[in-house]
């Protein structure tokens, strides 16, 4: 069945004449009480009533800006388990100097990156030598430079292996 478009026109324009008055209503009621809903029963808003709010987001909530950490990248060093092989050292050593720059780590970075690949006998070189410095009061190696690293785990290791 075809309703003839002026009369779909007229019956819009009166829903849409009932709409503006209950909003204009709505509007006047909520103004005068400061309020948007009352707890008396003849002030509720019809269930088909048009609220402001049902038309306009509100402003979302921002947060307040973190400075963000620079994010480091991974580096996987190769493991270094100690040697009686000064070569085999030196090849690591290489190795890890290479990553480093390529990785572009931080002075402050290299050295926990660095002794975090220590396994066997290097590693109990450096539990040693941190556990000395501890208790002479020496402060904690904090340069690249300044690790002993061939003199020390080399001899270290002949020591222990033989």
């Amino acid at each position: 069945m075809k309703i003839n478009t002026n009369v779909q026109f007229a019956i819009m324009a009166e829903e849409l004449k009932t709409l503006k008055k209950k909003d204009h209503k709505y509007k006047s009621k909520a103004s005068s009480s400061k309020k948007y809903y009352s707890d008396s029963e003849d002030e509720k808003p019809e269930q088909n009533s048009v609220r402001a709010t049902d038309h306009y987001q509100s402003a979302p909530y921002h947060h307040p800006k973190k400075e963000r950490k620079t994010k480091e990248t991974r580096v996987d060093l190769p493991l270094f388990h100690g040697t009686n092989d000064i070569d085999t050292f030196l090849d690591w050593e290489m190795m890890v100097e290479q990553l480093f720059e390529c990785f572009n780590v931080s002075e402050e970075r290299k050295v926990p990156l660095a002794t975090l690949s220590f396994q066997g006998y290097a590693l109990h070189w450096w539990t040693a030598l941190v556990r000395d410095r501890l208790i002479h009061h020496e402060p904690a190696i904090a340069y690249w430079n300044d690790l002993p690293l061939e003199e020390d785990i080399f001899l270290h290791t002949i020591i222990v292996n033989s």
